[in-house]
């Protein structure tokens, strides 16, 4: 038996449907990023860390250079051993940071992913959302229904945290294509170089001045393209309209097409 549709109903569900999106904004704003926070927390700790060893390492050195008439053989010898091990324990405590500015980088990205595939399935009624965790099938998705994603405000910052994410995800190194890419040259130019291996050295540093300098663009990004589907869905210029028909009728003989002109107005 066929399903009969009343105004009501219809009109119900376009507004139950419109309102989605306005749920899935207030969402990105009341979202708080308790991952970020808790990372957060940690560096700071850490960095608190490194800080008290260099106080101990400048203390020490301070006390060496007031004692430097009374120098043993034995009392350099500790002092460059207490030296070696501080920077060790450093060195340490700065790779655990670049791994956890790493997390914050590769959650931040996963969770646009997350959002855009939610936006997409929900907004089109799409039940197999696997294939949406690609970003060219989303790219290729949204062109057909003539969104162009790279138009949405933010997509060049999101595209230079994908590529770092992939880096970061695949490499044993970031990349030197990717570190031209988000960086600009003046910042790439202040990274500084390996001597023994020509290649830039890439620390915590440098990773959270890039996140801190992207992360803003997340929601804005996210809530463009939001925009750019409801209105691609929902919003019908004159414009819009006169395509839609020339294209129903380039396809549909009268008979249909009369058809769907009296099923529409019974929704109405």
């Amino acid at each position: 038996m066929k399903k009969e549709y009343n105004y009501h109903i219809t009109s119900d569900l376009r507004e139950i449907n419109k309102d989605s999106f306005d749920h899935f904004l207030a969402t990105l704003e009341l979202e708080d990023n308790k991952f970020d926070a808790s990372i957060d927390s940690l560096i700071s700790s850490k960095e608190e860390g490194i800080k008290i060893l260099n106080e101990k390492l400048k203390k020490s050195l301070q006390q060496n250079h007031h004692h430097e008439n009374f120098k043993t053989e034995t009392l350099n010898f500790e002092l460059e051993s207490f030296k070696s091990e501080n920077q060790t324990v450093i060195w340490y405590i700065e790779e655990e940071l670049k791994a956890l500015a790493e997390m914050k980088i590769v959650y931040a990205f996963k969770s646009i992913e997350i959002n855009i595939k939610k936006l997409i399935s929900n907004s089109f009624k799409i039940k197999n959302k696997r294939d949406f965790f690609n970003w060219k099938t989303v790219e290729t998705f949204l062109n057909s229904k003539n969104i162009n994603l790279q138009k949405v405000k933010g997509y060049e910052e999101i595209y230079q945290l994908k590529q770092l994410n992939n880096s970061i995800k695949h490499s044993k190194k970031v990349e030197e294509k990717t570190l031209k890419l988000i960086f600009n040259k003046e910042e790439y130019d202040r990274v500084p170089t390996c001597p023994f291996f020509s290649e830039k050295i890439i620390t915590y540093k440098h990773l959270l001045i890039f996140y801190n300098r992207i992360e803003p663009f997340i929601k804005k990004f996210l809530s463009d393209l939001c925009n750019m589907i409801y209105k691609e869905l929902y919003i019908f210029s004159k414009d819009k309209i006169e395509n839609l028909a020339e294209d129903l009728v380039l396809r549909m003989e009268k008979e249909d097409a009369l058809e769907l002109i009296d099923k529409i107005k019974k929704h109405y």
